[in-house]
């Protein structure tokens, strides 16, 4: 796991100025950028959150731009929790790295439960959106998102997630592209205690084999 070093990249959403830092490969980037989503703001929830730390660790050997932020509300982001809007700080960041790397073929999405949904709500429609991997969906409380489209998605939950149901999953998966990859992890929470660096490695793997 490489160290990631991060440099300021505030952006606008609307009149919100959101706190956002990148962190670029050492030299020409080898993808797309990716794009890490943190979970919910009201329990904790930042771009500083471990999990999503140790997996842009992991995804800083792929040589591609890493991008971040705090969710308006959180951290010196503007604004206030909102619960429904903040996908649009998603595809503000989005504009922000297709505008930075025009050729780069798109943007990769790493969303961790509540970031993860409001990525793939921003991704609905959206084909700058290349590959998507959601870590930790709250299958039992949030509603699936539909309209996601058949881009590459993979799915990471713990067998043992307290926000999970299988009637929670059945529902996601009746909605959900047909292709996407779901991984299951043993004895393990929503919190991925004991399994981060698991979790960024099966993330690390799926990214690795996708192509703009």
């Amino acid at each position: 796991m490489k160290i990631t070093n991060w440099i300021s990249a505030d952006f606008h959403t609307g009149d919100l100025l959101i706190e956002g830092q990148l962190s670029l490969p050492d030299g020409e980037a080898k993808g797309p950028p990716i794009l890490l989503l943190h979970p919910h703001p009201q329990r904790g929830g930042d771009m500083h959150n471990p999990l999503l730390m140790v997996v842009a660790g992991e995804l800083s050997a792929l040589d591609r731009p890493l991008m971040r932020f705090n969710f308006r509300g959180t951290g010196r982001s503007d604004g206030v929790y909102d619960g429904a809007l903040e996908f649009e700080e998603v595809l503000s960041a989005i504009d922000l790295l297709t505008e930075r790397y025009p050729d780069s073929g798109g943007v990769s999405i790493v969303g961790y439960s509540f970031g993860g949904w409001m990525g793939l709500k921003a991704a609905v429609g959206d084909e700058r959106v290349t590959s998507f991997a959601y870590i930790a969906p709250p299958f039992a409380i949030f509603d699936p998102v539909e309209g996601v489209g058949e881009i590459p998605l993979l799915i990471v939950h713990g067998q043992n997630d307290d926000f999970s149901s299988p009637e929670g999953i059945e529902r996601w998966r009746e909605v959900l592209p047909k292709s996407a990859e779901w991984s299951s992890i043993p004895n393990c929470d929503h919190f991925f205690a004991g399994h981060a660096k698991e979790t960024a490695g099966i993330v690390k793997s799926f990214l690795a084999k996708q192509r703009p």
